[in-house]
């Protein structure tokens, strides 16, 4: 007898694909892509990828390297190693400002062009230098792309500050000035393709991934209810990033502390690297919550945490998404160096996409299936 079942995101995690290490040298080479994509910044490891890609006769039709507004001398001095880089990997190398007001429509015209061809195109992202707005504007086109995509990230080996470098002035790394990894906020600004559906009638209920340091977090709050800065009742939700390794695992504490994340505040540890973590702990916070508040997501967390909280946000366009964004960063107490590199491979985005509307829909099993169903728990 067929039967009817709702469609839980646990079953849909296991389908999608993980973070693998890359051996690039050997995996990458000859191959052949459509579009390569990454990022112009100040930290070295934005050359670490292109450099690497380079070496392995990788061929793609186009490349295009994303360039920020902000901390534009310091950025600049990586541009021509990278420009040197992509012109061995393509013939066509042009840039694009990811801060201007047309980005993300230049960028659906870029992947509406790509579509037309016959076979589906191969885009390869290097995602190691994105900030998180970047992120979130990609992610929402990508998605609704007709495109084969693969997530290349190249580590940090060092993260700054270091434990002992923090232990020496911890204070001063928390407040956000001189020693810390941003200076000031300039702006709060709603992302245009994450606009939230709020109703006035509800409460705020505000979901922060936080960075080390508390300014933007703080400005993020006060934007939304001056109240929620002092007296949080329940209204905002700290997710924590858990980093990847134990070397790092004391950043943790350092940021609850920073940010006044007691046993008391509502907070839960979220990896700072299996996104699909980030995607299964948000998803719960929007289902429970999403009734009753009116939801806004603070994504300040980490590379692989802004993939998961923008696969949330597809999943749940109720949620609205703000960015609080530093004056500059402090390019002189960033990573340096690189310790790996990591792939995630989707593959066809229609597929992707599928998967994601699939969350929370009622689905009709033949008998076979249900039968399959309940012999594995669902």
């Amino acid at each position: 007898m067929a039967r009817i079942k709702v469609c839980e995101l646990q079953e849909q995690l296991t389908e999608l694909p993980d973070a693998r290490l890359l051996d690039v040298a050997t995996e990458m080479k000859g191959q052949r892509a459509t579009l390569l994509l990454c990022a112009l910044g100040f930290e070295p490891r934005c050359l670490a990828l292109p450099e690497a890609l380079a070496a392995t006769d990788l061929v793609c039709e186009r490349a295009i390297y994303f360039e920020y507004q902000s901390n534009p001398l310091e950025n600049d001095a990586n541009r021509t190693a990278l420009i040197s880089h992509l012109t061995s990997i393509s013939p066509s190398v042009e840039s694009m400002d990811a801060d201007s007001p047309d980005f993300t429509q230049r960028l659906r015209s870029l992947f509406e062009n790509l579509s037309r061809h016959d076979v589906v195109p191969k885009v390869i992202v290097d995602i190691s230098v994105f900030g998180n707005r970047l992120a979130f504007k990609l992610y929402a086109v990508l998605l609704d792309a007709r495109i084969d995509v693969t997530l290349l990230y190249a580590e940090a080996a060092i993260y700054r500050p270091t434990h002992d470098e923090y232990l020496l002035a911890p204070e001063k790394w928390g407040a956000g000035q001189e020693f810390g990894l941003e200076r000031g906020v300039s702006s709060i600004s709603i992302s245009p393709e994450h606009p939230g559906q709020f109703l006035d009638l509800l409460p705020d209920y505000v979901m922060v991934f936080p960075a080390f340091s508390p300014d933007r977090s703080r400005a993020a709050l006060e934007w939304v209810d001056p109240s929620l800065v002092a007296t949080p009742d329940r209204k905002v939700m700290w997710f924590v990033g858990d980093p990847h390794h134990p070397a790092d695992k004391w950043r943790l504490e350092a940021v609850k502390a920073h940010h006044g994340v007691t046993e008391q505040a509502q907070h839960v540890e979220v990896s700072t690297f299996f996104y699909k973590d980030t995607l299964r702990v948000l998803h719960g916070a929007c289902e429970n919550n999403g009734e009753h508040y009116n939801l806004t997501l603070v994504p300040l967390g980490s590379k692989f945490q802004a993939l998961g909280a923008a696969l949330c946000c597809f999943i749940h366009p109720e949620v609205r998404v703000l960015f609080a964004v530093p004056r500059e960063y402090n390019a002189a107490t960033y990573s340096e160096g690189t310790k790996a590199v990591w792939r995630i491979e989707f593959g066809k985005i229609q597929r992707l996409r599928s998967q994601l509307l699939d969350v929370g829909t009622l689905q009709v099993l033949d008998d076979d299936e249900a039968d399959a169903a309940i012999v594995g728990g669902t």
